[in-house]
């Protein structure tokens, strides 16, 4: 799978465990040369899909440069609250898009 952001296309890579350099067991990461994004699969699926949003935050924001991206918990409370934004209205989400895209084609 993979997700475009800007111009980079993200490759998404689902792992048994993830490690940063100093062998620190993350949730996820992202490796903004490489284009990947990868997820341990070792947690539970609420925290795969949160840290897929989180690292998505980060590819935004390091695509427009912003400050936050140097600050974690910024940025996971951020994706915490997309994540819960998604979860709680999906149906609501995929009815706007879907009406965006009929009103479109008319």
């Amino acid at each position: 799978m993979t997700i475009k952001i800007g111009y980079k296309n993200y490759e998404i890579h689902k792992l048994t465990e993830v490690f940063d350099d100093k062998h620190q067991e993350l949730y996820g990461e992202i490796k903004y040369d490489k284009e990947e994004i990868r997820i341990s699969t070792k947690f539970s699926d609420n925290l795969q899909r949160q840290s897929l949003i989180h690292e998505i935050v980060h590819a935004i924001a390091d695509k427009y440069q912003l400050e936050m991206n140097k600050d974690e918990r910024t940025v996971d409370l951020l994706a915490a609250g997309i994540y819960e934004l998604i979860l709680d209205n999906k149906e609501k989400i995929i009815e706007f898009i879907e009406g965006v895209n009929n009103e479109r084609q008319s």
